[in-house]
């Protein structure tokens, strides 16, 4: 058996569930001041993160998920402007970026993915012809995502999954990653550009993933809503959308009817709010 194979058979068995539950419980310890600053300072050092740009709570950080999904300063982050220039949801590397074929079919790190097995089955025959792009959060970027255009929420749902790293490791050996990932996916509508879909990803160590604007989405559990037209969630480009307590991947699809084409390239490096696509009539 060579290499590969021996780390793709580990990643398999290697009980990331609650390896996960027990890194997200961990991290949500009350622990005292004088202990905790220590670490992350050691955190902020080796993974570079510029602490400085975070909204520090009078009595400090609380616990380890506290400082990792740390608020920002109001002026961290500008947004792009323009009714249909999408922003970046979050922080980030851009880990793929391009076309959805008129099958549905994508390329992520050359690994071939449906949108329908991105979504968890769902079947939007919009997206044929359409357009994604993927971004992997490290250690170091902001941990909550963001609306990357005003819109309104129309549903969302919690599918339930592995916890496999979605670092480079886990995209090399684990087939269809983020297919098998536990996600959450909210369906949104721009009046600008069109339906399109935000899929929060976990990943090995992520204790939760929590939507800003509804708590009935739940860590673990598989369930979904859709709202109506007199309850649905209306969220401002750069509102907050979602939170990671702790890292993971944010996939945007986007319909043919949008017609957005990418402002970036695979391999860059992203804050939220930059540009990340347009409408090609704005061009």
């Amino acid at each position: 058996m060579n290499s590969g194979n021996i780390t793709a058979r580990l990643l398999r068995q290697f009980p990331q569930g609650a390896f996960s539950q027990l890194i997200g419980r961990a991290s949500e310890l009350r622990v005292p001041s004088l202990l905790l600053r220590p670490v992350i300072a050691s955190f902020a050092k080796v993974y570079d993160v510029d602490v400085h740009e975070a909204e520090i709570p009078a009595q400090g950080f609380e616990s380890f998920d506290d400082f990792f999904t740390r608020r920002l300063r109001s002026d961290a982050r500008p947004l792009a402007s323009g009714e249909t220039i999408m922003a970046a949801p979050s922080d980030g590397k851009v880990i793929d970026v391009g076309p959805i074929s008129g099958g549905g079919e994508l390329f992520i790190k050359g690994q071939q993915y449906t949108f329908e097995e991105l979504l968890g089955g769902e079947q939007d025959k919009r997206l044929q012809g359409g357009s994604f792009a993927v971004l992997y959060l490290s250690p170091r970027d902001y941990h909550r995502v963001h609306c990357p255009l005003d819109a309104r929420v129309c549903r969302w749902w919690r599918i339930t999954g592995t916890r496999h790293p979605v670092n480079a490791l886990g995209m090399r050996f684990v087939p269809k990653l983020f297919a098998s990932n536990e996600r959450v996916v909210v369906h949104l509508y721009s009046e600008h550009v069109g339906d399109f879909y935000l899929v929060m990803v976990a990943a090995a160590g992520v204790g939760n993933i929590e939507l800003s604007f509804d708590p009935e989405c739940r860590n673990g559990e598989a369930s979904r809503k859709q709202y109506s037209e007199t309850d649905w969630p209306h969220l401002e480009k750069g509102e907050e959308l979602g939170v990671f307590h702790l890292g993971s991947t944010v996939v945007l699809l986007t319909t043919k009817e949008s017609n957005i084409i990418a402002s970036v390239a695979s391999g860059e490096m992203l804050r939220m709010g930059q540009a990340l696509g347009h409408k090609a009539s704005d061009e």
